[in-house]
């Protein structure tokens, strides 16, 4: 039942009969439910336990506080719920809601224009304050800070660079046993250069401009090296850069040329060197020949000052292995490297060694030296004293004291340039891996022994006290 049907006529409705008119308002929806709940005896308490409505949308729903009820789809909810236990017709109270809630809504406010506001006066211009001075230096700074930061971390994650400069190609042809690879770096930055075999070179860049170039061997065919670049600060690594140098081979597939007439026979003695001075008898001959085969005679000039004048040793067979006696001339067949290499014992005094070669049809071609052999003990331990020097060109070199690889740092490499000495001491021996035998000159205890090979010769050498360098076949 709606506000509109609370106006009676009495008892009846209005035009029903002639009673007095009441005019008393309708009751509200709150009063009307705060009536039935008084009339059922219970407070608000005990209507919110048994209708599980909280209290606040009660006292909300009985003191006519519409805004404080939730939203009318869970308020109708409530009003029907509510009436039901309070005894009441639902239909009739959820329409006593609906017309006061419309009236609520009519009813709106004035809207009342705010008065004008006075004319402000004009700005006036920015002024510099001390206070603004001072947040913009600490603006700047903060900035600046920040900037260095971020500076800093690009570095860090940024990989050093590295460049190759020469050759101009990555994949270049050169007909060389050697070339230098130079490029770009960081400042200061290490670049280690990895060769196919396993071979490691490193060179350290400019710490103005981060030039760098290294000198490393080439051999017939493909060379594949890698450069890789090592930051001094961040210690990362760049990015490999992969170098291929092809040297020519020999063209095969050219006619035969003429046979050229037979060359006169040549030879290189390597061992011993002119004045040459042996403490133990032991006169280490070695060299190269184009001939097929060689004869090594010996001849006792002289005895040193002060020695006691001994007669030859009669000839007598030697173990295989051990140094020959130096009673009758050696007759020695060349294998075809070209390469010999005999040891010979003579007794104290003053020698002269000649070896002649021999090939068919051709001269025979001698080279002699004269070596003094003394009575003294052999070498005591520990005074092997080598010095290596790089005469007309560099050569790469690894070395071994006895036993003990050393560093290429340690001594100067690991390549000799041309003109430069390294100082080598051992105890027993110092084995030496060089690719290029014939610019390297050795000198043993002050003696000069002469060159370790052949010009662009690739090989193992040992040097002991008391004998010249003899190459082998030994890796270390």
């Amino acid at each position: 039942m709606t506000a509109r049907h609370q106006i009676r006529i009495g008892s009846r409705r209005l035009g029903r009969d002639r009673s007095v008119i009441d005019a008393t308002p309708a009751p509200s929806l709150g009063e009307v439910l705060q009536a039935a709940r008084e009339r059922k005896g219970v407070d608000l308490y005990r209507a919110e336990r048994d209708t599980k409505i909280r209290l606040k949308y009660l006292a909300a729903l009985e003191d006519d506080d519409l805004a404080e009820l939730p939203p009318p789809v869970y308020t109708k909810g409530f009003i029907r719920n509510y009436a039901l236990y309070l005894g009441l017709e639902p239909e009739e109270v959820i329409g006593r809601w609906r017309d006061q809630l419309a009236l609520q809504r009519r009813q709106e406010r004035v809207v009342v224009a705010p008065p004008p506001r006075p004319l402000a006066a004009p700005r006036r211009g920015i002024s510099i304050t001390p206070g603004m001075i001072v947040a913009g230096m600490i603006s700047i700074v903060v900035l600046a800070f920040l900037a260095f930061i971020g500076w800093q971390v690009f570095r860090f994650v940024q990989a050093p660079p590295v460049a190759l400069t020469h050759p101009a190609s990555l994949v270049s042809e050169i007909d060389a046993d050697t070339i230098t690879l130079a490029g770009t770096a960081g400042p200061a930055a290490t670049v280690t250069i990895r060769a196919a075999d396993g071979q490691v070179y490193t060179a350290r860049a400019s710490a103005e401009d981060g030039r760098w170039s290294h000198s490393v061997p080439l051999s017939k065919g493909r060379n594949d090296f890698t450069l890789i670049a090592r930051d001094p600060i961040t210690e990362r690594d760049s990015d490999p850069v992969n170098v291929i140098i092809t040297v020519p081979l020999p063209d095969v597939t050219s006619p035969p040329s003429p046979i050229p007439s037979p060359s006169p026979i040549t030879i290189g003695l390597l061992s011993p060197v002119e004045g040459a001075t042996s403490s133990d008898g032991v006169v280490n001959v070695r060299g190269t020949t184009t001939g097929t085969r060689i004869t090594i005679t010996t001849e006792l000039l002289g005895q040193l000052p002060g020695a006691t004048p001994t007669e030859p040793p009669p000839p007598t067979a030697s173990p295989e292995g051990s140094p020959t006696p130096a009673a009758t001339p050696l007759d020695i067949t060349v294998p075809a490297t070209g390469a010999f290499s005999e040891s010979l014992t003579l007794a104290p005094g003053r020698w002269r060694v000649t070896v002649t070669a021999f090939a068919t049809g051709l001269e025979p071609v001698s080279q002699s030296r004269t070596v003094n052999v003394g009575g003294g003990q052999p070498p005591v331990q520990g005074e092997l004293q080598v010095v290596l020097e790089a005469r007309g060109g560099a050569s790469w070199m690894r070395i071994v004291v006895d036993g003990q690889a050393l560093r290429p740092r340690d001594w100067g490499g690991p390549t000799l340039r041309n003109g430069a000495t390294a100082t080598i001491t051992a105890e027993r021996e110092i084995w030496i891996r060089t690719g290029n035998a014939g610019v390297v000159h050795v000198t043993i205890n002050g003696r000069e022994v002469g060159m370790l090979g052949n010009r662009g010769q690739v090989g193992n050498f040992i040097i002991e006290p008391g004998s010249d360098p003899r190459q082998t076949t030994e890796s270390r």
